[in-house]
């Protein structure tokens, strides 16, 4: 599998190839195929995340970089056609991982993930422990790095020293919500060898002081990992009037036969009165499958596909209750396949009314089938299409909308003969047709 931007201590795959080395060679050929088609980036980038839009024009391109054997967190602008203007490369004397962005009506911009740099975490141990804390950071709309910080609910059971991170910052009235997950409320249960873990929020003002500090609705495993290993999850998205749905989740691992069953929760939180408004689990046995991929429709609802990529199910935001569950069956995963796609590998995407999911598939779930796709849905969240192209080894993380109305992918790809990923874009039109760059 490729380097992602994830890190879990024992429990997500895509994170653990943040800090070691679990990179795959692609074959000189396939690159100098591959060239008419894509836009390759000569950044020192280990892992890729986003490209986003600066209101003064051009990108942000949002990415990870090996600085001295650790992993810092750097960030390119661009012009229109991505010519790189200048970059800044920021973190601490350890390991951040890069997990969401966002971008404010000035063009700033907030990075959320996770620290294991001591002189960025808050707790008492942080010298002598590699859990990591929550991590935030903000630049400016230039892209020059304004603060940095990391954070631990220190009051909690552990003293923050477990295990802490952001997945999701949302900047919501002036102020910035941060959602994740916090280890540090339980001791194993069952005889689990896995701490239990709470979803957690953190709410920043626009310099990084904190606000306030909330533990929400969780899921379990309990005695569910005597036999197998998982991943957990957390993210949510924003509606209209600016509640949270947030999903969180435990997968079990491809690797193991996914012959156990998952758990999985959505939620509705409310900003305006920091309440929980409705409340709703799924399981791999549940109808709908383990909404393991969210996105917000056209239509105001949530579409979410199972862990299969074998159902579309659409989803009231105001009751929580499931609308519609449609078996998709387009050939690129069942329910029978060893076809996985990584937890948190599939992000969704909103561009006009339609909803893009982009990540990577992998036939048999092997790196050497690994290319990157992408599924369109329509504003009522039906399948328009779900395409794979043909980049052995690659796999998407971005899509925008570019100056000519196009689709512009981003993603990343095994640079030959060296240990770096390669930052590239894709251009296709609506229709997910490919144009040559």
């Amino acid at each position: 599998m490729l380097s992602k931007k994830f890190y879990r201590t024992g429990m997500a795959l895509s994170m653990f190839c943040l800090f070691t080395t679990c990179k795959k060679e692609i074959k000189e050929i396939d690159f100098t195929s591959s060239t008419n088609i894509l836009k390759v980036f000569d950044l020192n980038g280990d892992f890729p995340y986003a490209q986003i839009k600066r209101p003064a024009g051009g990108y942000f391109l949002v990415y990870g970089e090996n600085v001295n054997r650790q992993k810092d967190v750097s960030v390119a602008v661009t012009d229109e056609v991505g010519n790189v203007l200048h970059k800044t490369t920021f973190g601490g004397s350890k390991n951040e991982a890069i997990w969401f962005t966002q971008i404010d009506a000035g063009g700033n911009l907030y990075i959320c993930g996770l620290t294991v740099s001591p002189e960025l975490r808050m707790d008492k141990n942080a010298k002598v422990t590699n859990s990591p804390d929550g991590y935030l950071a903000k630049l400016d709309k230039d892209g020059n790095l304004l603060w940095q910080r990391g954070y631990s609910d220190t009051t909690s059971f552990k003293k923050g020293i477990n295990y802490d991170n952001f997945s999701n910052v949302h900047l919501i009235n002036n102020k910035l919500y941060c959602i994740g997950i916090t280890a540090n409320r339980y001791t194993p249960a069952g005889g689990n060898a896995a701490t239990e873990f709470d979803s957690w929020m953190v709410t920043f003002d626009e310099n990084g002081n904190v606000l306030k500090d909330r533990l929400l609705p969780s899921i379990y495993r309990g005695a569910s990992l005597l036999n197998y290993g998982g991943a957990i999850a957390i993210d949510g998205i924003k509606l209209s009037n600016n509640d949270l749905i947030i999903r969180f989740v435990f997968l079990a691992y491809q690797s193991q036969g996914r012959n156990m069953d998952t758990t999985a929760l959505l939620f509705r939180y409310s900003i305006a009165s920091d309440s929980v408004l409705w409340t709703k689990y799924y399981s791999q046995s549940s109808p709908q499958g383990d909404i393991c991929y969210m996105g917000l429709l056209g239509s105001g609802n949530v579409a979410f596909f199972d862990s299969y990529w074998n159902t579309i199910n659409i989803m009231d935001v105001n009751t929580g209750n499931t609308i519609s569950t449609t078996t998709v069956n387009n050939n690129t995963a069942s329910v029978t396949s060893t076809q996985y796609f990584m937890n948190l590998g599939v992000s969704p995407f909103n561009i006009n009314d339609d909803l893009y999911f982009v990540g990577y598939s992998s036939k048999g779930g092997t790196t050497a089938n690994q290319k990157p796709f992408v599924a369109k849905l329509n504003s009522q969240g039906t399948l328009v299409y779900n395409k794979t192209f043909d980049i052995p080894l690659g796999y998407f993380y971005w899509v925008t909308e570019n100056g000519n109305n196009n689709l512009q992918f981003m993603g990343g790809i095994n640079s030959f003969n060296t240990d770096n990923i390669k930052l590239f874009t894709l251009t296709t039109d609506e229709n997910g047709n490919v144009i040559n760059q």
